[in-house]
């Protein structure tokens, strides 16, 4: 869409703005409009008419499926959420989605109702601080990994599942933000880096879920390569706070070394469970060196000429 710079004053330009987007929004001449200026792009956005509120009826169909449901409901940036037809058995399930998975928000029943309810607005001050925190648990996670492997034991299940959930919530939460927040930087490379950072976590805990379901014989392959996991995410971390293009050059150099080198190797000399376990540690050098790609665009955007 294309308008025309109509010149105002002394210095001023005024454009129109489309009657169809007015009309949709409820505008009229007494209204205000709020202008948002980023990097390269000014932003027009119309006032709030209220609480952004969606409302379903929980079936036998849906249930298995809540909190996927109620997730992406929060990161899409509804205020409220409203439950119809929620029984007994059913409440507190609802009880520790809300408590695990959504950041800020409070749930209420009345009758067969839930209402879950936004109290702790997000904004963009809290994004970074969140982002950086879910680094660190994945940093945290593969210190355990590390320290259960050598241990040649596998106790801390209940951690490893304190940080995934953990994760899981900031990682909506911050999504929520890139989603409503008309003035946070690439949305959509914020959105794409979280998902990723997720992938890491999930397949990091599935590696220790396996290991302490199962009795996996540790060798010096499996903790070697446990070590270098540790050092090849400590990379992707530099690589997005130090925005240094020389950490960029070393984790696509490490990935033939690990992905097509030390990981076949030991896949080919292993199997039963050994197998399955340098599956799952293969898996996650290859999502780091994926999740690579928003940190790349970004890096990118600021520094074209390298």
């Amino acid at each position: 869409m294309h308008r025309k710079l109509i010149k105002q004053g002394k210095g001023g330009f005024t454009i129109y703005l489309p009657k169809k987007w007015i009309d949709q929004k409820g505008l009229d001449e007494k209204d205000q409009v709020q202008i948002t200026e980023t990097e390269s792009a000014i932003i027009v956005e119309a006032p709030s008419k209220g609480k952004k509120s969606f409302s379903f009826e929980l079936s036998r169909q849906n249930r298995p499926d809540l909190w996927l449901i109620l997730t992406h409901l929060h990161r899409r940036g509804f205020d409220e959420m409203v439950i119809q037809k929620v029984d007994d058995k059913a409440f507190p399930e609802v009880k520790r989605i809300v408590k695990d998975l959504l950041l800020g928000f409070e749930v209420t029943k009345d009758g067969t109702t839930c209402t879950l309810t936004n109290l702790s607005e997000p904004s963009e001050d809290k994004f970074d601080n969140l982002l950086r925190k879910n680094f660190l648990i994945i940093k945290e996670t593969l210190d355990v990994i590390d320290e259960s492997m050598k241990l040649g034991s596998f106790k801390r299940m209940d951690y490893i599942k304190e940080l995934k959930t953990e994760m899981d919530k900031f990682t909506y939460f911050c999504k929520r933000i890139a989603v409503r927040e008309s003035t946070h930087k690439s949305p959509i490379l914020s959105w794409e880096l979280l998902t990723w950072l997720m992938h890491i976590e999930h397949a990091a805990y599935y590696l220790y879920l396996y290991c302490s379901e199962h009795k996996v014989k540790i060798d010096k392959n499996m903790l070697d390569l446990s070590q270098s996991l540790k050092s090849y995410f400590d990379l992707y971390y530099d690589l997005h706070y130090k925005r240094d293009f020389k950490d960029l050059h070393k984790l696509m150099e490490q990935k033939k070394y690990y992905q097509f080198g030390l990981c076949y190797k030991a896949l080919e000399q292993s199997r039963g469970r050994e197998a399955i376990v340098f599956t799952h540690i293969r898996e996650i050098f290859r999502l780091i060196q994926i999740g690579t790609s928003p940190i790349i665009s970004d890096l990118l955007d600021k520094h074209p000429e390298e």
